[in-house]
């Protein structure tokens, strides 16, 4: 992973959100889930989603996949950084666990009309740490 680059920080990625098409493919889906990678952001994953909730409304949500380290090497600048936008999504909502691959998942749940400006505040978050 190395040290951060902010210069990629602020570019969104080319692909757009399209709340509908997640929803319609999720409804389809044989989980009830549909997925969207974004791309990444120094080597964060980034992806968007849909799944069935219980009402029968979509629950749409947004994924950051940020690693704990790379490779073999302790890089502290990098854990200090995570931790600021750790701190940053979990003020803005976001849940936060640690998967068995030393992966933090952070994950924010919201409604269609607000996908893609949430996604915009986040990534925002990301360029500002």
């Amino acid at each position: 992973m190395g040290h951060r680059d902010k210069g990629g920080y602020g570019m969104r990625p080319s692909t757009e959100i399209d709340a509908d098409r997640l929803a319609d493919e999720a409804r389809g889906s044989e989980h009830g889930e549909a997925y969207q990678q974004m791309g990444g952001l120094n080597g964060i994953g980034v992806g968007v989603g849909a799944r069935e909730a219980s009402r029968g409304e979509p629950e749409y949500f947004i994924e950051f996949l940020i690693p704990v380290c790379s490779g073999s090497e302790v890089d502290l600048d990098r854990l200090a950084w995570t931790l600021e936008v750790l701190k940053g999504l979990e003020e803005r909502g976001y849940s936060l666990t640690c998967q068995d691959d030393m992966t933090f998942s952070c994950e924010i749940t919201t409604r269609g009309e607000k996908l893609e400006g949430e996604y915009d505040r986040a990534i925002s978050l990301l360029a500002r740490s």
